[in-house]
């Protein structure tokens, strides 16, 4: 996320931090630290909803705003919070499921999901959600986290899937984290429950499962892989436009021992599409977000930092804030949500996944929500959307008009943002971004 800052032009100055282990509490001090410097304006971050409670909730009693590229938990959203997130919450996920099914009419479905709370809210909030749209959840299982620690857990995933089956269903939700994922899709292939007339939709933590992933060679490895072909997933919108083309061209020209992350292996596979991790087209967003905000200030008058931070300034004009982003149209509603929530559907094909549709709820045609951009290639190497109604990209229109980021970014000339990325180790990995913004006076990049 760093080095996406910093090829975007922001300047960034790195230091990797190591928390001991003991819980809230500590948790509670790392967020009151945060703020303590004066120069630090805002957070950018953190990337895990864990961390987000306590860093939000000390922006709130500071009245310094907290804006997360990654955090997703809807536990998050509430009106008058000094968090801001350029990432949907977990019920929008929820709610774009349930429309893939209802526009590829899948009416009867069943979801498989894993016993943590980011598995579990999504699967509880589809299974809600279904039946307003005419979809029929037929069986519902859970299995445990960390699947593939021991033979039980094991064990207990094909009675799940036995269940599934006996439920006479094709159509699989399955909301997992990437690990568990990849033992589900690995055991599911051993049931004769993957490849052709079998359709499997992931929710977003799926993409974690990619090339990266593949490179391994090991038998369980390509036997999973091949499970995976043709599967679904909706993930958040990421970066569109040629903003974001050029953003990625740039960054892959550095020098990856400064500018590191998986533009640069993809580059070297001379892949057509630069890839990128999850997550860095809303980490610029989230940036630019608080560079706008400043401007606004700046414009009127306010200039230091001290004068920002003082009153919640910089907390209300974000509240102000709308641009078009990389990732699209960037506003926040009263909750600090996206007000113009988007996602992707993803394919995966070979070993990556690759766009095909895109999720817009302001969509007001009859054929649904989705706009497919791409033809879908279905389990078996199939065109055909299998025992349904196939749903072509010729009949779902072009992408929605809005989305793709093309217009033109903050411009960051009358201020300098000084970002400081902390990697946070308590519990799960969290990456927490300052804003620091000072007199012009150059861009750098400093690392410590």
């Amino acid at each position: 996320a760093a080095a996406a800052l910093a090829a975007a032009g922001i300047g960034v100055r790195c230091v990797s931090m190591a928390t001991p282990l003991g819980g809230e509490a500590v948790q509670r001090r790392i967020a009151s630290g945060l703020f303590d410097a004066d120069d630090a304006a805002a957070i950018v971050g953190p990337l895990v909803s864990a961390d987000a409670v306590h860093v939000a909730a000390e922006g709130a009693r500071r009245r310094l705003p907290v804006v997360s590229p990654s955090a997703t938990s809807s536990a998050l959203s509430a009106p008058d919070n000094a968090l801001f997130r350029t990432v949907p919450p977990d019920d929008q996920q929820a709610v774009a499921l349930a429309d893939l099914c209802a526009q590829m009419r899948w009416t009867r479905v069943a979801v498989l999901t894993t016993k943590t709370r980011y598995a579990t809210l999504i699967a509880r909030r589809f299974a809600a959600r279904a039946p307003a749209v005419g979809v029929d959840v037929v069986a519902n299982e859970t299995v445990a986290q960390d699947v593939a620690d021991d033979v039980e857990s094991v064990e207990r995933l094909r009675d799940a899937l036995r269940a599934i089956r006996d439920a006479r269903t094709s159509v699989i939700i399955l909301s997992a984290a990437s690990a568990d994922a990849f033992t589900i899709m690995s055991v599911a292939q051993g049931a004769q429950m993957t490849g052709a007339g079998w359709t499997w939709v992931a929710t977003d933590a799926a993409q974690l499962l990619d090339r990266d992933t593949f490179r391994d060679a090991s038998r369980s490895t390509v036997l999973t892989q091949q499970a995976m072909q043709g599967m679904l997933a909706v993930r958040a919108r990421g970066g569109h436009g040629a903003a974001f083309h050029r953003f990625k061209a740039e960054w892959s020209a550095r020098d990856e021992s400064a500018y590191p992350g998986r533009v640069h292996r993809s580059a070297a596979d001379n892949d057509a599409e630069l890839a990128v991790a999850p997550y860095v087209a809303e980490t610029i967003d989230a940036a630019y977000a608080v560079v706008a905000a400043a401007e606004r200030l700046v414009r009127d008058g306010v200039t230091s930092t001290l004068e920002m931070r003082r009153n919640g300034r910089l907390l209300d004009a974000m509240q102000r804030v709308a641009f078009d982003g990389v990732t699209g149209r960037v506003q926040f509603d009263a909750n600090g949500d996206p007000k113009y929530p988007l996602y992707d559907l993803a394919n995966f094909v070979g070993d990556t996944w690759r766009d095909v549709g895109v999720w817009d709820p302001r969509e007001t045609k009859p054929s649904g929500k989705y706009r497919l951009t791409h033809q879908i290639v279905w389990p078996g190497a199939s065109l055909t959307q299998p025992g349904h109604l196939q749903l072509g990209a010729g009949t779902a229109g072009a992408l929605c008009a809005g989305a793709a980021a093309g217009g033109s970014s903050p411009d960051v000339g009358l201020m300098v943002a000084t970002v400081i990325f902390a990697l946070l180790f308590a519990g799960a990995l969290g990456g927490i971004i300052f804003l620091l913004f000072k007199n012009r006076a150059g861009f750098r990049v400093q690392t410590a």
